[in-house]
């Protein structure tokens, strides 16, 4: 149990510090304009790092910034079926209207609840489906309540 306990504790870390870095990045790319190329690149660079966090937080990052420049890596990310990718951007891709099963096996492989929260609210049926097979098997009940949800929703940018 204690194991357990400080496993999860681990994991809740490295989800706290791992958000604060990614926030801080966005706010450097937002607010330095002459070296946003430079740091969109790096971002880019990062989905083929080796460490896996890397890879899914760069993902999420570019799929935040909104930036035309972000779009082609993490579409060929799709087409790759790269699903570590696919999970860091999931909300991307819900919000572009892009793919279904690819996001579905991301959720299997690398889902969390907010991502299962997330694909059950996002208007898509197939992807409301798996997020609510996701969360059962995985002990959640997932809520919805109409008007509340403020996540992505399915090809609304």
């Amino acid at each position: 149990m204690r194991y357990c306990s400080t496993r999860s504790l681990n994991n809740i870390f490295k989800v706290a510090v791992l958000t604060l870095l990614i926030s801080f990045s966005l706010y450097s790319i937002s607010f330095s304009q002459g070296k946003n190329v430079g740091r969109l690149d790096k971002l880019i660079q990062d989905l083929k790092d080796k460490d896996f966090f890397v890879r899914r937080n760069a993902a999420y990052a570019l799929g935040e910034i909104r930036d035309a420049r972000a779009v082609e890596p993490l579409i060929a990310a799709l087409k790759d079926k790269n699903l570590e990718i696919i999970a860091g951007a999931y909300d991307f891709f819900i919000r572009r209207g892009a793919a279904g099963a690819e996001l579905v096996e991301a959720l299997d492989k690398y889902g969390t609840k907010a991502m299962a929260e997330d694909f059950t609210n996002s208007g898509n049926n197939p992807l409301e489906e798996a997020g609510r097979k996701w969360a059962g098997k995985h002990g959640y009940e997932i809520h919805t309540q109409p008007g509340s949800y403020t996540g992505p929703i399915w090809g609304r940018q």
